[in-house]
């Protein structure tokens, strides 16, 4: 639906193209790591395939950047302090790159972009009775103290 909706090749025909190009610019190794909600994925020659057993946060540790065009995973990644490379919208965009062949040196949030970033959604997710009860600081907190 996300390809659709954005005028996108088929998801495996799109990520063979990117993967296609971002080797013209690292010969650093590439997880793929489809939507683990999509049922159709396949793995892609040169790639290592991460698929549903294993989650983002197995994945990010060891990560150089994540690519992505649109994914929420590239919110995950800013608070892993992981760099994203972001070729449509998403969350991150502001503070992270924009162009493949930015990948030996992605652009990283820094910590008060993220902390900005967070009070920006904060301000959007919560209630005031939240707040004055601990809610959303208990859930905020594993996030910028981890």
């Amino acid at each position: 639906k996300y390809h659709r909706f954005h005028d996108l090749l088929h998801p495996t025909s799109y990520a063979k193209r990117q993967i296609k190009r971002l080797n013209k610019y690292t010969l650093r190794p590439i997880i793929y790591r489809p939507k683990p909600s999509w049922q159709d994925a396949q793995p892609i020659d040169g790639t290592t395939f991460s698929w549903k057993g294993q989650s983002i946060d197995d994945v990010l540790p060891n990560c150089h950047a994540l690519v992505t065009h649109g994914s929420n995973a590239c919110f995950e990644a800013m608070l892993a302090g992981v760099p994203s490379i972001i070729l449509g919208d998403a969350v991150a965009k502001p503070s992270s790159s924009t162009e493949l062949s930015e990948i030996e040196n992605p652009r990283l949030a820094s910590d008060e972009e993220r902390l900005q970033l967070l009070s920006n959604l904060a301000y959007c997710q919560w209630n005031l009775g939240e707040f004055s009860e601990g809610v959303a600081w208990d859930v905020i907190k594993r996030q910028i103290l981890s």
